[in-house]
């Protein structure tokens, strides 16, 4: 698993997700790799399929999330509520899928940092409404499963 860090902040800060999305499925084409679901008519037909949740997610770090991460204490066992950390974009979702009803359909979704590993490692065992729920204010966040 390798992790790459883009720090452009002329291009992504205040950005929608769309934005992102488009860069990170650059980046994907630019690894070899394409996603089933995005450009399925001008697909480049020396990719191949992707099958890596470094391929699917983008964790977004900003403002919010930096905010939201400085709730997590090391020193406490989480609580129930705790699922607002960092934004992960999952690029599955996007204007074109029917798959995702609002909220999820922008791509956001809001996950815990201790969440982070389930979600690289086990996403593509679950069906896209396995891993989404809203919280009390209705906001996407990654499910409890």
């Amino acid at each position: 698993m390798k992790n790459q860090v883009v720090d452009d902040r002329a291009t992504f800060e205040g950005a929608p997700p769309s934005v992102i999305q488009q860069h990170f499925q650059a980046w994907i084409e630019q690894q070899g790799y394409y996603l089933p679901n995005f450009n399925v008519d001008s697909r480049d037909p020396s990719l191949e399929i992707a099958g890596s949740a470094s391929h699917r997610f983008c964790i977004i770090i900003d403002a919010d999330a930096l905010t939201n991460i400085m709730c997590f204490a090391l020193s406490r066992v989480p609580e129930a509520n705790d699922d607002i950390g960092v934004k992960v974009l999952d690029v599955e979702c996007h204007a074109q899928s029917e798959d995702y009803e609002p909220p999820f359909d922008g791509g956001w979704l809001w996950a815990a940092p201790y969440d982070l590993v389930r979600i690289w490692f086990e996403c593509t065992e679950l069906a896209p409404e396995e891993m989404r729920d809203t919280d009390g204010l209705g906001r996407p966040v990654f499910s409890e499963w």
